[in-house]
């Protein structure tokens, strides 16, 4: 008898997040995926801004390029983000 393993999906305009535990523990993958849910807005109100720049450095030759990308999602500027999605743009803006 195979066991089936439920992967949950959530989605929030164009993003979603699957969580699963390989059958171990559903109720813990349910848990994972409702704090996660939590964030999905906050990450779906910064993804044009990042989609847009991103646009701009793919269609640019850059050393950087990765150094900025990975900017844009560092843990200090996702915080700044959460305070002004202007002030995000802007650091984003002055790193380019």
């Amino acid at each position: 008898m195979t066991q089936s393993i439920p992967i949950l999906y959530y989605r929030h305009q164009k993003i979603t997040i699957s969580v699963s535990t390989n059958g171990k523990s559903p109720a813990l993958a349910k848990k994972i995926s409702q704090i996660k849910s939590n964030d999905l807005e906050f990450y779906a109100s910064i993804l044009p801004i990042i989609e847009k720049y991103r646009s701009i450095l793919i269609s640019e030759s850059r050393d950087t390029k990765k150094e900025i990308l990975n900017f844009m999602v560092s843990d200090e500027m996702l915080e700044i983000a959460k305070e002004s999605l202007e002030l995000y743009e802007q650091k984003i803006k002055e790193k380019i």
